[in-house]
């Protein structure tokens, strides 16, 4: 039969089969990636809604939409809020650079470490997004390059970090580097 003729010609030919699944293999592989990265790409329209516009910043992942942009974007007639982050809202997809840990909290694994996703937004994400604080503030033009480090973090990461305590002024370690962190101090925490 031919799967015995195959089988056979695939023995005589090591080389020839190894790279040929080889081959496959990459085919498959590069193929999940694509659709991974189109998925992300389109993640946006999940966000978006009627009244409510979700592009994507050609500039650079690590950077944010230049101030200048926002302010020619608020301009624009029907424009009521502007506001910007690294990955697309909701999206999800650890795009966080540097883990975070909690003293006090121990995980699954006993350590301080939280596996979680997070991001860097303006100061008018929360209020685009239509995202109620339940405790504590938005950010605010003074959370700038220089000043100390804040966070925020939702009703379920507060309540497992800090179980009936409340979050606000707690602290959080940002992994920067080996041996290397530097502190956030939570100052809101939006409903889920």
């Amino acid at each position: 039969t031919s799967l015995r003729l195959i089988v056979r010609n695939a023995g005589r030919h090591k080389l020839r089969t190894a790279l040929t699944v080889l081959g496959l293999a990459i085919a498959v592989l590069a193929f999940a990636i694509l659709r991974t990265v189109v998925g992300a790409w389109y993640a946006g329209v999940e966000a978006s809604q009627q009244n409510r516009l979700v592009t994507r910043n050609a500039v650079s992942l690590a950077f944010s939409l230049p101030s200048a942009y926002r302010d020619r974007i608020a301009q624009v007639p029907g424009v009521t809020d502007v506001g910007a982050s690294r990955m697309v809202p909701v999206q999800g997809g650890g795009l966080g650079l540097g883990g975070l840990r909690a003293p006090g909290y121990v995980g699954p694994d006993g350590t301080d470490e939280i596996e979680t996703d997070w991001d860097v937004v303006s100061t008018d994400y929360f209020r685009t997004l239509q995202v109620r604080l339940a405790h504590g503030r938005a950010f605010t033009p003074a959370d700038r390059q220089g000043a100390p480090f804040v966070a925020i973090v939702n009703e379920t990461m507060a309540a497992m970090l800090w179980p009936g305590q409340s979050p606000i002024g707690r602290t959080l370690y940002q992994e920067m580097g080996p041996k290397e962190e530097r502190p956030l101090e939570v100052v809101g925490v939006p409903r889920n």
